[in-house]
């Protein structure tokens, strides 16, 4: 069976394969441009790996009990599914063709990087959701460094991410079932930037940092500075995002957007001028946010 692939090897066809970032490093480093001496290690190992190791089903058992909603069970779930990766046994077959591609390239420092076969899709982007290793230097640490990378499929964000988009989004309404409509009273009004359509009404909940996650209860609104990949976990809860930094590009624009969450984003002042429990409209297709007295 072949487990690896020499970088130039990679082609477009190939993603199934050795994933989107080494089928493109391979058309680049064809084309004679200054991509770094490397090699693939194809999805086939990693099945070989999980095969040898009889932990798939495990690690499908585990996944079944998380409940997205709950921040603390998908962190616990995601230990679990790493350890038992990281503490895998490499198949001798698989262990040594790794040390041949790494020998080939001259030992020495290299980066172990994620290729996943599911970035970039036309509806979700999967981007930094698997980790990358650099400067590994010798051949039982790029072992290591590979089984952490393949263990990152199962990081808490990317489980939290990868659960979302096996459901469909539900419609986004008030909590009494029916659709939202607000007076405007310009009192009682923020504006931002809308970049996640739709309108939500509920319970505004003022959050550091996604390690208060447990104080946040699903179908309430968040209200933070600005959000990094750390708080993806935290996306299933809400029902509304309010940011006081932020624009299109940024993470929380590109999240909310693909979890169907309305969002308002360069709200000035919003920690500050939102009251931690207040009722408050989240209107992503205006960018406003409507606070209640």
């Amino acid at each position: 069976m072949e487990f690896i692939r020499c970088l130039q090897a990679t082609e477009q066809s190939d993603i199934a394969l050795v994933g989107g970032k080494a089928a493109n490093l391979g058309i680049l480093a064809r084309a004679d441009l200054p991509v770094p001496p490397g090699f693939v290690i194809l999805t086939s190992a990693h099945r070989e790996f999980l095969i040898a190791n009889g932990i798939q089903i495990t690690i499908e058992e585990l996944a079944e009990r998380i409940n997205p909603l709950k921040p603390d069970s998908i962190e616990q779930a995601s230990q679990s599914m790493r350890l038992l990766i990281e503490q895998g046994t490499m198949p001798n077959e698989l262990a040594d063709s790794i040390f041949a591609a790494y020998a080939q390239i001259g030992d020495g420092a290299v980066a172990v990087r994620s290729s996943a076969t599911a970035e970039d899709l036309p509806d979700a982007s999967f981007a930094g959701q698997q980790e990358s290793y650099l400067n590994i230097d010798g051949s039982e640490q790029v072992l290591a460094a590979v089984k952490r990378c393949w263990s990152s499929l199962w990081t808490a964000r990317a489980l939290a991410y990868e659960y979302w988009f096996t459901i469909v989004p539900p419609d986004v309404i008030g909590p009494d079932g029916q659709p939202v409509v607000e007076e405007e009273k310009e009192e009682t009004v923020l504006e931002g930037i809308a970049v996640s359509g739709g309108r939500t009404r509920g319970i505004a909940r003022i959050v550091l940092d996604p390690r208060e996650a447990a104080r946040l209860h699903a179908g309430e609104i968040l209200v933070t500075q600005a959000t990094d990949p750390g708080w993806t976990p935290i996306f299933p809860l809400v029902s509304g995002l309010v940011l006081e930094i932020g624009g299109q590009l940024s993470h929380g624009a590109i999240v909310a957007r693909e979890y169907g969450i309305p969002a308002v984003l360069n709200v000035q002042g919003a920690m500050r001028r939102i009251r931690d429990g207040q009722i408050i409209t989240v209107d992503g297709n205006r960018g406003k946010v409507f606070m209640d007295g």
